[in-house]
């Protein structure tokens, strides 16, 4: 995996930046957390699949080049939150590489928490209002995922969801199930994140 790849950065003032938080160790530290996390419910390998896919679209030339063109440097304070107008995305791409990889079963499902790990879990259709938000419109809009970096992709491809840990016994109980893995992975990103913005000492360095 590219070393010089980056999940977030952020500028302290006009001379200082903290340390970057390189994507790397985001997604292994993300993925550890939310399979700790969903583990309390037996779904640990999923939690593991879903937060190693969540930020796989930052390992792109492409995204990594928005960041740098955007900031100065590599991270906007509000790239991290792909709802708001004129971000380039990167949920989807983990949605549809965990589908690619791993089928409509097990995929669809963790693609659902990957593609709302920002903006909330998605409608499949957009047949309710959801319009361009609608997973089954993103998916349809989405073209290429060779350009992730390759090493990403066969880490993602080491790690086996099981079994659903339980039969469900109607819709209600499986989209429950969903959300719980939703929660898990949205909590750990927040986790994994936050200490690398907030626990500045130590971690600044001068531009000077």
């Amino acid at each position: 995996m590219r070393e010089n790849f980056i999940a977030h950065v952020r500028q302290i003032d006009e001379e200082c930046w903290a340390i970057p938080h390189l994507l790397s160790d985001h997604l292994f530290s993300t993925s550890e957390k939310a399979e700790i996390l969903s583990a309390k419910f037996k779904s640990g390998s999923w939690g593991k699949a879903a937060g190693f896919a969540h930020d796989v679209g930052k390992g792109r030339l492409e995204w990594q080049a928005y960041l740098n063109n955007k900031s100065g440097y590599g991270y906007d304070d509000e790239a991290h939150l792909e709802s708001k107008f004129g971000k380039m995305p990167h949920a989807i791409h983990g949605a549809a590489l965990a589908e690619s990889i791993f089928g409509k079963a097990v995929g669809r499902l963790l693609a659902y928490c990957i593609a709302g790990h920002h903006a909330g879990l998605p409608d499949w259709s957009n047949a309710l209002g959801a319009g361009r938000a609608a997973m089954q419109v993103q998916l349809a809009g989405f073209e290429d995922k060779k350009d992730i970096d390759p090493d990403i992709v066969r880490q993602l491809e080491k790690i086996k969801p099981g079994r659903l840990p339980w039969q469900f016994e109607n819709g209600l109980d499986a989209a429950m199930w969903v959300r719980m893995l939703y929660s898990c992975l949205v909590d750990a990103d927040l986790i994994v994140t936050l200490p690398s913005w907030s626990n500045l000492q130590g971690l600044i360095r001068s531009t000077k």
